[in-house]
């Protein structure tokens, strides 16, 4: 049960001694190898569990976890907190955001963290998560929330006639947007890179091929080994890249470069973030709802152009670098359908 909120509600100075601890433990759980987006989100799963703990029951989060409280969690979370007194808490710690049960997808993420977290500290065969009881309950979980209505958001793809339109509003006097064509066209017709693919994008990664380029990618989410994937540049994207680097000069170190209010060029990588936000703002002036697009936009709009125009599934995904199959053949038979002639029964 949880005690009472003098004695629960951490200080300003001692949130910032847990959050430094926090960080601590995280730094030395957590690989180095590990993308940053990856770590952000075991880091905020952490802390948010080791808040919940401590209110809830008094306690730092134990390792190994006991699987009541594993129960616990998920039970909490799924039908939302009974006893409000920790509800609170959570929300003036700035844990919660808001009152109510999670989207299962929270769940579902965070019971995989305290997995992860459990197996870097050597604990796999002492991993409640793992245990046939929590997975059965999860899996309840999930189809519970379906039976509810429950579905994972997904944002909109950037189809190529939606991409198309975006590079027709671009003002090609205007050198942030000579450099956002490049980021599109470049993330779209490479196979639809992620924000921190082409973030990362590395003149020296670049090669010349005819009136294209090669691009090489030296390690991404599904090649964290570094082994590197070649991909091919061509047409539309060739050309835009090839005109942003002749404007900016750049042959060396970052292709994707940061621009100031006054039109300087900076010599750093870009961020994912920005890449995400130049994606919503461009959807936005062709009148596309910001919120609906995410910088995987470009991704899915990729795999989805090439089912509708019959691109073989080997050929794309070859591009695309997908190794997970379901997630792939999601995207692509979204596009694909839509040239089913069986949907065309009722016409003439």
């Amino acid at each position: 049960m949880a005690k009472e909120l003098t004695r629960i509600v951490p200080t300003s100075q001692s949130l910032k001694e847990r959050a430094a601890e926090t960080a601590e433990r995280i730094s030395m759980i957590l690989d180095e190898g590990t993308p940053e987006n990856t770590r952000r989100a075991y880091a905020g799963d952490l802390a948010y569990m080791e808040a919940w703990c401590l209110v809830k029951t008094g306690h730092n989060l134990p390792f190994p976890t006991p699987i009541e409280l594993v129960y616990e969690f998920i039970t909490d979370h799924v039908f939302g907190l009974k006893d409000k007194s920790v509800e609170n808490a959570l929300i003036e710690m700035g844990m919660k955001a808001r009152p109510g049960p999670h989207k299962m997808a929270t769940i579902v993420r965070r019971i995989s963290t305290l997995s992860v977290i459990h197996q870097t500290k050597g604990m796999k065969e002492r991993n409640p998560c793992w245990s046939a009881q929590v997975k059965v309950l999860m899996k309840k979980a999930r189809k519970r929330a379906v039976r509810r209505g429950e579905r994972p958001s997904k944002k909109r793809a950037i189809t190529r006639d939606l991409l198309e339109e975006i590079n027709r509003s671009f003002d090609k006097t205007n050198i942030r947007d000579v450099r956002d064509k490049a980021i599109l066209c470049f993330a779209w017709a490479s196979g639809g890179r992620r924000r921190s693919e082409v973030a990362a994008a590395r003149y020296e990664d670049l090669t010349r091929h005819g009136n294209g380029f090669i691009y090489t990618l030296p390690f991404s989410k599904t090649d964290q080994d570094g082994k590197g994937v070649k991909v091919p540049v061509q047409g539309v994207a060739a050309r835009a890249l090839t005109e942003w680097l002749r404007r900016s000069g750049i042959n060396a170190g970052p292709i994707f470069r940061p621009i100031s209010k006054t039109g300087t060029i900076i010599n750093r990588y870009m961020t994912p973030q920005d890449i995400a936000r130049i994606v919503k703002r461009h959807a936005a002036n062709i009148g596309m709802d910001p919120s609906s697009i995410g910088g995987h936009s470009l991704r899915s709009g990729f795999v989805t152009s090439a089912g509708k125009m019959g691109i073989p599934i080997g050929s794309a995904m070859a591009m695309s670098t997908h190794r997970d199959t379901d997630v792939f053949m999601g995207y692509y038979q979204e596009g694909e359908m839509l040239n089913n002639p069986a949907a065309d029964l009722l016409e003439d």
